[in-house]
């Protein structure tokens, strides 16, 4: 990655969204082009000011008190938030920050607002306990429950931003109450490529109950460690972060044929969320995600509006 010699203040604005919709379409050994299934993408930026973090690490301490649950200062997550009550401080002095630092404190961003949707949830100490159950640092290659935890929270406030009538239940992961019926969502964080296999099949059993089931991909984890995603302008940005889904999702079609042609999962969605240094914008360092939904042509229409549905709550109505 090349990062400019000092690091820079980041300032407190939301970015923007922007979306696309449209088509796979595969072209076969004769060259003809058949349709693969519908794709919908979504992309978001998100930046604060160091103070605004630790503003967010401090909510989230007390959750933890609020909750009865110890959170412990040696914990993974209890030595983000330090992290960023000490740099917002030196910042207040005039002190400057070095990267590691920064890019701990825009860790803690976007933990604090996962975790901070659970304010008011009947079961907040049950997800709050399981974050404090290994590794939350994005940039590591650790598998970890809080980690598995963190994505479904990620996800689920995500869809709360959007008004979504989506819920956190377990099992599956999330459920969402659509017009033909009730979705099952399992989230699925993916540490290995070659046990993906393995992955669709428990999702299909964590949703087999419900009328129709979704799984809910992040694919952070096999994505180079340390790294943060350099380019010139948002456009690039955007195409580099769906090009990868997309490229995750051809890599492993056939397995999702094989669970999607008997409608045991009618669609995948597959996530990916960096820190992204844009150079041309002026606020450089920010947190980025897209979201890829990938589904077959030939679902029933019933089943083909109701991943229309959960298309829309994602990434917004199409156009």
């Amino acid at each position: 990655m090349n990062l400019p010699a000092k690091p820079p203040s980041i300032k407190d604005k939301n970015l923007g969204r922007s979306r696309s919709a449209g088509e796979i379409w595969h072209r076969t050994p004769a060259g003809i082009l058949i349709p693969q299934g519908m794709i919908r993408e979504s992309a978001d930026r998100r930046s604060t000011n160091s103070l605004g973090i630790k503003e967010r690490a401090e909510a989230v301490e007390a959750l933890y008190a609020e909750a009865g649950v110890s959170l412990s200062p040696v914990s993974a997550l209890g030595k983000f938030i330090a992290n960023a009550r000490d740099v917002s401080d030196r910042w207040l002095s005039g002190k400057g920050q070095t990267y590691p630092e920064m890019f701990a404190t825009m860790h803690m961003m976007r933990i604090g607002d996962a975790v901070l949707s659970l304010q008011g949830h009947p079961r907040r100490a049950y997800y709050l306990e399981r974050l404090l159950a290994g590794e939350v640092d994005f940039f590591k290659r650790v598998e970890s429950d809080a980690k598995n935890v963190l994505w479904e929270l990620e996800f689920w406030s995500n869809l709360k931003r959007r008004n979504a009538p989506a819920e956190l239940q377990d099992p599956p992961d999330i459920v969402a109450n659509l017009t033909g019926g009730t979705l099952g969502i399992a989230c699925k964080k993916v540490y290995s490529e070659k046990n993906f296999e393995k992955t669709l099949s428990q999702a299909v059993k964590q949703v087999k109950d419900f009328e129709i089931g979704i799984v809910a991909i992040n694919i952070d984890d096999v994505t180079p460690a340390d790294t943060v995603l350099n380019v010139r302008n948002h456009q690039e940005m955007n195409r580099k972060l769906h090009g990868l889904c997309e490229e995750f999702l051809q890599r492993h079609e056939r397995h999702l044929r094989q669970y999607l042609n008997k409608e045991r999962l009618v669609a995948a969605l597959v996530s990916i969320h960096v820190v992204a240094d844009v150079r041309t914008w002026r606020v450089r360092f920010n947190n980025a995600w897209s979201a890829t939904i990938w589904s077959l042509p030939e679902l029933s229409p019933e089943k083909r509006a109701m991943t229309r549905q959960f298309a829309d709550m994602v990434t917004g109505p199409s156009a």
